[in-house]
């Protein structure tokens, strides 16, 4: 999976079938279940830390990700550093642990930039 950047198909033996990893991946995406586990790992840290369960403060920033040459999902171009690729934005609470994570997709069409959601 590191020398390969994601690719489904590279998943190592040990997984089974990469499409059944997939399958499930995809599903529980879709149905908020990653949200979901992401956020009860957050609030476990925090508490384990000694902090309240829900952040009072957060910081957010975002990044253009270049595509890689292993990608073949949906990209665009940020206009603004003229990256091929994804911007990715992430909310962070005081200890550095994700509150929010959204990626897009820049499209141009007739001059202007439009973003469509990719989570």
């Amino acid at each position: 999976m590191c020398r390969t950047g994601s690719q489904w198909s590279n998943l190592s033996s040990e997984y089974l079938y990469w499409q059944i990893v997939y399958y499930y991946f995809d599903k529980w995406k879709k149905s908020g279940v990653l949200e979901q586990v992401m956020l009860k790992l957050v609030r476990k840290e925090r508490i384990y830390q000694g902090h309240n369960y829900a952040p009072s403060v957060g910081a957010i920033d975002s990044q253009s990700v270049k595509k890689s040459a292993f990608v073949s999902i949906e990209t665009g171009i940020d206009g603004g550093k003229h990256i091929n690729g994804r911007k990715r934005h992430l909310a962070v609470d005081s200890l550095g642990l994700p509150i929010a994570i959204y990626i897009v997709m820049y499209l141009f069409c007739r001059g202007t930039f439009h973003h469509n959601q990719k989570l």
